[in-house]
């Protein structure tokens, strides 16, 4: 190699001169067999590149099989400029680069005349767009294309490569897999860029293939399951003159041995699936290797973390990020950025499959998963508290990143027998398990390691297992499952001496009591929970009673208790920190204050209530401001805006499987019953097919169009007054608010008198109430 490059950096000799370019017979550019799908914006971004005339070299990366070539040949037939396509997927040595592309340009090399000087010759002041194809395994030539830069100005080289070539003024293009259809509407389906290639790649096999609502899903699901990576969904779509798209789907997930038979003209590597991730496999050394194969067992994606322990195994403590580079840059790992900027790591299926294959051969396959599953159990733990603190949100979406990882180390800890180890990591999700989408779910976890657990179970994990399964059957209104689960929790809870667990057994006994309507004796055990949960140090416990029993009080016709309650409940999560249950209080006070005829601070509660659930998604807290605001509608006379509210609520909420509180349900359906009376059958009917079919924003606007006046803007606070205010939300004394803004004590007194008489409350904890309701704080 440094001969050749010696010839290349050699001064021009004495020699016959060598023909014009024009006069050279570069081949045409191959042909495509089939027209480039779903690459619009990749093929215009890169034109836009090549027509830069500061950038000699553009680098296309990607894995095997992202179709690098295809769009380079499509790039390369749009500029203005001559083009030579050189393919090195045959060489097996750098050396021979400079050969080929001189065979390709029609050049013929002496020994005493490089590529540099013979290009420089030829091309004089013309230019030329060099695109080199296939250029992983020969990074040892990847000077060369840096001295052809040097010596032909007017030289632009293209390459397609797994790897970057790292070289100065390189300029990388990264190419994705094709657009995944998000939902399951033939639609959104159709016009997917991956299921428009499985289209008519079918169609080559099979010409009377067609995209029908039978059969949309199904392949919407074949290219889910194939990453959007096209020579995987032509591989698969050639098997459609054999199998229809269903049991194509069902095939694939049996592994990479139906992606096979691709086209006979085209490269060996790119016949089977198989072939193609082998390529860039063999061009790992063999601890890369041994690393990324391990990293075979994550499923849906890992973090850094994560790789060093279980990929390393037990090398752990060897740094993982130094490993993952080669992987990212050969296309056997994706990078990418998490919503809250965090770093992640993924394998395409396709690639995992053959990870997998490869580690299981190895003799390695159990070992991994067993690291896999140990490594989720502590991360389960370690995130526990997170989950129920001020940053609820955060540790949520980080839960719920990796809910593939959980599931699969779960069911290996359980399948395994270690159902003490799944048990403890399932329990300490209980928080995560009580979101919406994961309820049913994490009540089968349960279900099924209650049954497997034997007598040797410590009895405090069997009690935080029975506590948080008995939770869930709750938060799904089925109350005799919850009945038992937690009267068997709290025994043993109080056998253990844990007063503070024993009082949130018993705060969920009291929520079932509701549930079944034994509204007198829910009243009983909820204000014995309140006093238990304050005197065992546990505010949250506390709070949450307090607002249980204020549904308890509403429904026995204690309203202003209810009231109260409610507003304890409220000041009481602010100051826990528990700002993601602030919404439930805001709604349930905004009931109570309903069936009081307070409809103005209701509708304040309500307003307040949806505005920090969020207005992104619809959400449980969401469900129930949407029902507060229909009961407003109705007493305003607004029966049409009543009835569309109710009709999206119910709606909107069967996607969630969460069903209201019967008793609440009880209400609803109650006002529905008198609206249908008031409009008659069919003005309702019309008004609930409108509500069906209202999005989520469109629900809350109509929400917010009823006729309330809110009262916030009536409160004018100076600007010291709103500091006092919070922290007297957050709890603050007198002291303690002179001592935080460098007052006295008495101007803080007088602070707190003037905001008390502006807000019309007579106390300190309903002045933190009417601040939270009024959106003041």
């Amino acid at each position: 190699m440094g001969a050749e490059f010696a010839r290349i950096d050699e001064e021009e000799p004495q020699a016959p001169p060598i023909p014009l370019f024009d006069q050279l017979k570069p081949p045409p550019l191959p042909v495509a067999a089939t027209p480039l799908l779903g690459r619009d914006d990749a093929l215009h971004q890169l034109c836009s590149v090549l027509t830069n005339p500061d950038v000699w070299l553009v680098t296309l990366t990607g894995p095997g099989g992202i179709g690098k070539t295809r769009l380079a040949l499509s790039a390369a037939a749009h500029v203005q400029q001559p083009v030579a396509f050189v393919s090195l997927a045959s060489l097996s040595d750098s050396r021979l680069i400079a050969s080929l592309i001189a065979q390709v340009l029609g050049i013929e090399l002496t020994p005493e005349m490089g590529l540099g000087l013979a290009l420089r010759r030829a091309l004089s002041d013309r230019h030329l767009l060099l695109v080199l194809d296939n250029f992983e395994h020969l990074l040892d030539g990847r000077e060369l294309v840096s001295m052809l830069h040097g010596h032909v100005p007017g030289l632009q080289v293209l390459v397609t490569s797994r790897v970057r070539l790292s070289i100065y003024g390189e300029h990388v293009v990264p190419v994705t897999p094709l657009s995944l259809p998000t939902s399951r509407s033939l639609n959104d389906i159709r016009t997917s860029s991956a299921v428009r290639l499985f289209v008519e790649r079918s169609r080559a096999a099979a010409p009377s293939f067609v995209l029908s609502e039978q059969n949309a899903e199904a392949v919407g699901a074949i290219c889910r399951h194939l990453d959007g990576l096209p020579l995987a969904i032509e591989l698969a779509a050639a098997r459609s003159n054999l199998l229809p798209p269903e049991a194509l789907a069902k095939r694939l997930e049996r592994g990479l041995s139906l992606l096979t038979a691709g086209p006979q003209d085209a490269p060996a590597r790119h016949r089977t699936m198989r072939a193609t991730i082998a390529w860039s496999y063999e061009l790992l050394d063999e601890e890369e290797r041994r690393f990324w194969e391990r990293l075979g067992v994550f499923v849906g994606g890992f973090t850094a973390e994560a790789a060093e322990v279980v990929g390393n195994g037990v090398d752990a403590g060897q740094q993982s990020i130094s490993r993952l580079q080669p992987l990212i840059d050969h296309g056997l790992l994706l990078s990418s950025t998490s919503e809250r900027g965090e770093p992640r790591f993924q394998m395409l299926e396709t690639t995992r499959e053959f990870a997998l294959e490869r580690l299981s051969e190895r003799g390695d396959i159990d070992q991994a998963r067993t690291d896999h599953a140990s490594w989720f159990r502590g991360y389960a733990a370690s995130i526990e508290p997170g989950l129920m603190g001020t940053e609820a949100d955060l540790w949520f979406g980080r839960a719920e990143a990796d809910i593939a990882n959980l599931r699969s180390a779960l069911g290996w800890l359980r399948d395994r027998g270690a159902t003490a180890a799944a048990m403890e990591m399932a329990a300490s999700l209980g928080w995560f398990w009580t979101a919406p989408n994961y309820i049913a779910e994490g009540r089968a976890w349960f279900a099924s390691l209650l049954e497997a657990a034997g007598d040797d179970i410590d009895p405090a994990l069997r009690a935080k297992t029975l506590q948080s399964a008995g939770d869930l059957a709750n938060w799904q209104n089925d109350s005799d499952d919850a009945l038992s689960l937690l009267r068997q929790a709290a025994a043993l809870w109080t056998l253990a001496g844990d007063e503070s667990r024993v009082a949130e057994c018993l705060r969920g006994l009291g929520s079932v009591a509701i549930d079944r309507g034994e509204f007198a004796e829910a009243v009983e055990l909820l204000e014995d929970v309140v006093t238990r949960s304050r005197a065992a140090g546990n505010p949250w416990n506390a709070a949450a009673s307090a607002n249980l029993l204020g549904l308890a009080l509403k429904e026995v016709g204690q309203l202003d208790a209810a009231v109260q309650c409610h507003e304890e409940a409220l000041v009481g999560w602010q100051r826990s920190g528990s700002d993601d249950h602030l919404p439930v209080a805001l709604n349930t006070l905004g009931l109570a204050l309903m069936s009081a005829s307070d409809v103005s601070r209701a509708a304040e509660s309500f307003d307040a209530a949806i505005s920090l659930a969020g207005e992104d998604e619809f959400t449980y807290e969401a469900a129930l401001s949407i029902v507060g605001f229909a009961h407003v509608a109705a007493s305003r006379d607004d029966s049409a805006a009543a009835v569309q509210l109710l009709a999206s609520e119910a709606s909107q909420r069967s996607q969630l499987a969460l069903p209201l509180r019967p008793h609440i349900q009880l209400e609803v359906d109650q006002l529905a019953d008198r609206l249908r009376s008031q409009l008659g059958n069919a003005a309702f009917a019309m008004h609930w097919s409108n509500g069906r079919s209202l999005s989520f924003a469109e629900t809350i606007a109509i929400a917010r169009s009823v006729n309330v006046t809110l009262a916030s803007s009536d409160v004018d606070l100076s600007r010291r007054e709103r500091e006092v205010l919070r922290l007297l939300v957050e709890g603050a004394s007198d002291n303690e608010i002179a001592e935080e803004l460098f007052i006295s004590r008495r101007t803080a007194s007088k602070h707190v008198a003037a905001i008390l008489e502006k807000l019309g409350s007579s106390n300190r904890t309903a002045a933190a109430t009417a601040a939270l309701r009024k959106g003041l704080v």
